[in-house]
């Protein structure tokens, strides 16, 4: 198990303190993606994590237990949703691009092949969107979960649908 603040489970989400007395909050919000092949509302959640203090991102993504304590939050929402999936999205403002980075670097070096992390086509970041999806590598929605959200977020930038049965990989070898 990994070393981490501790935190509390409370009707808004996960709560922990750092040492340097900083708040934060992660909170799980349903999400609708479109099944590409039925167009029919497909239910996720998305990942959302707020500093109470504010969001000076450069501190936090420095602190160690911050990344493991949202790692094992990640992982009680698993072990609680087994055939959920969660998207974390970083949307255009100017640290987005570092916190997707950071977050994918968090997911390598967690290494574990129980999960895997897809991400939103490069088309997609250049438009400074930032999306990623974790999902259990033995979900039995898995290809709808993928397919629907490639789907939602080609369809939103007018890009063309790519297949992608063929992109699953562990979490810890993409970025």
């Amino acid at each position: 198990m990994l070393n981490h603040y501790n935190w509390i489970e409370t009707s808004e989400g996960y709560e922990f303190s750092t040492a340097h007395k900083l708040d934060f909050l992660a909170y799980f919000t349903n999400f609708y993606l479109q099944n590409p092949k039925t167009e029919q509302d497909v239910e996720v959640y998305s990942l959302g994590i707020t500093c109470k203090q504010g969001d000076d991102f450069n501190v936090h993504r420095r602190d160690s237990l911050i990344r493991n304590t949202v790692i094992t939050i990640v992982q009680d929402f698993f072990l609680k949703n087994n055939d959920e999936v969660v998207l974390y999205v970083c949307m255009t403002d100017d640290s987005a691009r570092k916190r997707r980075i950071t977050f994918g670097r968090w997911f390598r070096e967690l290494g574990d092949q129980e999960y895997e992390k897809h991400d939103c086509r490069e088309e997609c970041t250049k438009e400074g969107f930032y999306s990623s999806m974790i999902v259990k590598s033995d979900n039995t929605r898995k290809n709808e979960f993928v397919e629907s959200f490639h789907y939602t977020i080609n369809s939103y930038f007018g890009l063309p649908d790519l297949d992608r049965t063929t992109t699953s990989s562990p979490i810890h070898t993409r970025s």
